[in-house]
């Protein structure tokens, strides 16, 4: 859910206007101020509290919304778990400077996401650090982006572990040398899915048939709580609330000793009021949505055969 972190803004400090339009200090019983006055050694000002306020409150949300429409719905956790591998190991070697994976799901579901694990690759120069882009195939803007130091070994496998929320990504792969093996690439069929190589530059995709020595752990999964990334602005309210009751549990639990935190009452009063008005704007969030039955995310109901015996 990280598609929400700053979706709820914070005023003050010079802070930008978020897209939502909603503020934290908006809400009855939160300051800047009050914030700023529960942060711990740890968190140092306002910013680390509410750093950790959005964490809690986003996973918060993330089960609340699963928990609600599992009750009509059941997702295939995992639709696919790929690892793509070359046809053969070749011995020739080429300058290349952005080759790359070009991921997309022909699926169309708006609960599916991408699921990157790990990424294999053969270096002609030992010593070359990997770099790892990944990009948004449709804006050409930047999801990931990450270096890796070299393991001084002619294979080298890197630990992404990234979700990627969008239809089709883009992972792009960097030598310093810009030496790569041209190895063939073998097509792979996951049920409509389509996995493609190529070069990547000035977000203009170039398909070839190489690997250049790059293979992926990679999976497509799905997820109900992904409708909350899919259609940010219907759950604005949930998560309005969810933040300020996270901050009424700051307050409640917070080590420093200020008008803000010995008000346990006030804290607990405004906490309870909090989490109701997230539970029924969460309700009213979900009560609209109809999910496609045959969609490729959703686990479908056997039919239901009755038998009749009589004596």
């Amino acid at each position: 859910m990280d598609c929400l972190i700053d979706y709820i803004g914070l005023t003050g400090c010079g802070a930008s206007n978020p897209t939502s339009g909603l503020f934290i200090n908006s809400l009855p019983g939160i300051s800047l101020k009050s914030i700023e006055m529960l942060a711990d050694a740890e968190q140092v000002t306002y910013v680390g509290v509410w750093n950790d306020v959005q964490l809690r409150a986003t996973k918060r949300l993330q089960l609340m919304l699963t928990s609600v429409l599992s009750k009509q719905y059941r997702v295939k956790s995992g639709r696919y778990s790929i690892r793509t591998k070359e046809t053969a190991q070749s011995s020739n070697t080429g300058a290349y400077s952005t080759p790359s994976y070009k991921l997309e799901s022909y699926c169309g579901s708006q609960l599916s996401y991408h699921h990157i694990e790990s990424i294999k690759v053969r270096k002609q120069d030992n010593s070359d650090p990997i770099g790892v882009t990944v990009f948004n195939a449709e804006d050409n803007s930047i999801l990931y982006n990450a270096s890796f130091s070299s393991n001084l070994d002619s294979i080298q496998t890197v630990n992404l572990n990234e979700d990627f929320y969008v239809k089709e990504i883009i992972v792009q792969v960097s030598l310093t040398s810009g030496v790569f093996y041209e190895d063939t690439f073998e097509s792979i069929d996951f049920g409509g899915g389509n996995i493609k190589t190529g070069i990547y530059a000035g977000g203009v995709f170039t398909e070839s048939n190489l690997t250049y020595g790059i293979s992926l752990n990679y999976g497509q999964r799905c997820s109900l709580d992904n409708l909350a990334c899919d259609s940010k602005d219907l759950f604005s309210l949930p998560l309005w609330y969810l933040l300020g009751s996270e901050l009424m549990l700051e307050r409640m639990v917070s080590e420093r000793i200020n008008k803000w935190t010995v008000d346990r009452k006030q804290a607990e009063e405004l906490k309870a009021y909090y989490d109701s008005e997230a539970e029924k704007a969460l309700e009213q969030s979900v009560a609209g949505i109809c999910l496609n039955e045959m969609d490729c995310c959703l686990e479908c109901d056997p039919l239901i055969a009755i038998r009749e015996a009589r004596l």
